[in-house]
């Protein structure tokens, strides 16, 4: 198995080529001096919309985006015993498998009168 390859703003020689590209051409040369949103680490991009610097501040941003979605959805109340709970997911209806496995028994069986 070979290595994963860098991440631009990760390679050495890259970001040695693009600080000397950007030194002589400024901004307008596709190298873009940017500032990871994560790290702060400096860092030179090709593109102009790059605001992380290597695949371990894009999965912390990732984990961070996860954690504040579930912090909105806050604490629910269970669709069947009423119980407060966290939800995992944006679609939880119950506090458990148990209620959920529950809820579904007691639904009206399609095609029965």
């Amino acid at each position: 198995m070979g290595k994963t390859p860098l991440r631009y703003a990760e390679d050495p020689r890259y970001q040695a080529d693009m600080a000397k590209r950007h030194a002589q051409y400024g901004d307008g040369a596709n190298c873009h001096k940017r500032v990871c949103s994560i790290c702060a680490r400096t860092f030179y991009a090709a593109k102009p919309h790059a605001s992380l610097c290597s695949e371990r501040c894009k999965q912390q941003a990732v984990a961070a985006r996860r954690r504040a979605v579930r912090k909105a959805n806050g604490p629910r109340k269970c669709s069947l015993c009423g119980e407060s709970f966290t939800a995992r997911r944006g679609d939880a209806l119950y506090c458990s498998n148990a209620c959920r496995q529950a809820a579904h028994r007691q639904r009206p069986k399609a095609g029965k009168a």
